[in-house]
């Protein structure tokens, strides 16, 4: 009986043993199912979080600088960059609202907070949908010429309504996603303790099946190792490669490692996102860069460049565009040359913030052509000097010939110095820009720097520069137009005095006549009368 006792303690004690072994591992699976999920949701917000900026950086800021762009310059290829931010806004914003439905599905708890965002998502399409329908307007009066019209749509600011409405997303995106990827970074580490706190509990419980326990735990283990070596493997490929080889695979150092690389390119993004450009990926050296071209550093890193990229060629655009604003308001604003080529010269000097400057007009008279200087500006202060440029004479006649602009960094002393209160130096660059237009040359500016001009200010005072030769040509035009009607006027105006004085002429001559043929008549009848006297 007793034995029998024995057996059968001993058949329940195993029994509970393999009922808490087969608990300990059900629950085990449910713990790295936790963790999976948690990882999953942490790249969900990752994902809702980059896509809700980039409605702004690839859509609206595209759309609104194109259509600034557009109403100044009427570049086609304006139309082109602007037909890429208008396409692909709905499905863009139907992927953001996928993600979201799916992590709705996997929080219902947080599901208020994921249907305030999905509402702020749905007007921020709208907002940016209506301001689609206000900037097709404003290309219209564009391309009609309906400039006012389009400055004054320009002036509301129509874009800062969309712009704030999607602030308003981004700011709640980060804040709910941040909360959600902080609780699925709990959830995984809860699920890993747990998990190592079963382990644990059956090693010391499970005495009568410790050997069949620890075979099993070896294998676990070897399991679980190959697993960190995996994770330490997709670590390195898919987030980031620090090139240091481990002697030991632990998983605190994994978990760690894969943690703080999430946590970097969250900490990234975000600084993206707030526009900070010179955010640097925390232990990228020279060393390890070209192992990191294809992981999520690199990427974001790539990423960055681009961005900074996009923003300077945005900076560059809005600065060319001002300057076409500037230029071409000084231009149409001024009637005569000297007053036109003076505010123009001076205006360019300062914008390019050039050191000097030099403008020359082409002048035609019986014998000769000839650059004559006529206007020049230096340091702010305008001053006048009397000189002729003959075709071929020096770099400007050279450049008139050859209708090209020239570019000097290395400038002869003997050629131009720039004076100032603190004496005189040499330039470091020198720029000579050709007036012309349809390949006929109005004159020749010259512009001198103690910097480097770049390649897109060149480009501006080209363009500015066949502004000012059409301009330049007009007033020509109009001058000669002017002087023919002025001699048409005075040639009139002779003819009129000359038939004047014909008509007075006729009028003392119809006279005369009359005053002869009255003395003929009396000198007949006194004839007439004496004859017949004398009969």
């Amino acid at each position: 009986m007793k034995t029998l006792l024995t057996k059968n303690s001993a058949y329940l004690a195993l029994s509970c043993v393999i009922l808490l072994i087969v608990c300990s591992v059900s629950y085990s699976f449910y713990c790295k199912n936790v963790m999976a999920r948690s990882l999953r949701l942490e790249a969900l917000s990752s994902y809702i979080v980059a896509n809700t900026y980039s409605i702004v950086s690839d859509r609206l800021q595209a759309v609104d600088n194109c259509v600034r762009s557009y109403g100044l310059t009427k570049s086609n290829q304006d139309l082109s960059y602007l037909a890429e931010g208008y396409n692909g806004l709905g499905a863009h914003i139907t992927r953001i609202y996928t993600k979201l439905e799916e992590q709705k599905s996997a929080l219902p708890d947080y599901r208020v907070e994921i249907d305030s965002l999905e509402d702020m998502l749905n007007r921020t399409h709208e907002k940016i949908s209506q301001y689609y329908e206000s900037t097709e307007f404003m290309i219209k009066l564009a391309s009609q010429d309906s400039l006012t019209a389009f400055k004054k749509i320009l002036a509301e600011q129509r874009g800062m309504i969309p712009w704030a409405e999607w602030y308003a997303l981004d700011n709640k995106t980060n804040s709910i996603q941040e909360k959600l990827r902080q609780k699925a970074q709990t959830d995984y580490e809860a699920a890993v303790l747990t998990n190592s706190f079963i382990q644990l509990f059956l090693l010391l419980l499970s005495l009568p099946t410790l050997i069949w326990i620890i075979m099993k735990l070896y294998h676990q283990e070897r399991k679980r190792r190959s697993l960190l070596i995996e994770l330490d493997q997709n670590n390195r490929k898919y987030l980031f490669d620090d090139g240091i080889m481990l002697d030991d695979v632990d998983a605190k150092t994994q978990l760690k490692a894969a943690n703080l690389n999430i946590k970097k390119a969250v900490g990234f993004i975000n600084k993206i996102a707030r526009g900070i450009y010179d955010v640097e990926w925390s232990g990228l050296t020279e060393e390890n860069k070209n192992k990191n071209q294809e992981t999520l550093a690199g990427e974001l890193l790539r990423m960055r460049d681009e961005m900074v990229k996009q923003k300077k060629e945005s900076d560059q655009r809005n600065w060319t565009n001002e300057g076409f604003t500037i230029l071409g308001e000084i231009i149409r604003k001024h009637n005569t040359l000297q007053q036109i080529t003076d505010s123009f010269l001076s205006a360019v000097v300062n914008y390019v913030k050039a050191n000097q400057g030099a403008l020359f007009i082409v002048t035609n008279n019986e014998s000769e052509s000839f650059l004559e200087l006529t206007s020049t500006f230096a340091y702010g202060k305008k001053r006048y000097v009397d000189r002729k440029i003959f075709a071929g004479e020096g770099m400007i006649g050279q450049a008139w010939l050859e209708k090209e602009t020239l570019l000097l960094t290395e400038i002869p002393t003997n050629y131009l110095k720039i004076t100032s209160g603190m004496g005189e130096a040499l330039p470091k660059s020198l720029l000579i820009v050709p007036i012309k237009s349809d390949d006929q040359l109005q004159g020749v500016l010259e512009l001198a720097s103690f910097e480097l001009f770049k390649e897109f200010e060149i480009k501006f005072i080209e363009k500015i520069a066949e502004n000012l030769a059409v301009v330049l040509y007009s007033i020509r035009m109009n001058e000669r137009t002017k002087k023919l009607l002025d001699q048409s006027q005075q040639q009139a105006e002779n003819l009129r005095l000359q038939e004047e004085e014909m008509r007075q002429n006729m009028e003392e001559l119809e006279a005369a006549q009359e005053e002869m043929s009255r003395k003929e008549f009396q000198y007949i009848k006194k004839i007439e009368e004496m004859s017949t006297a004398h009969h």
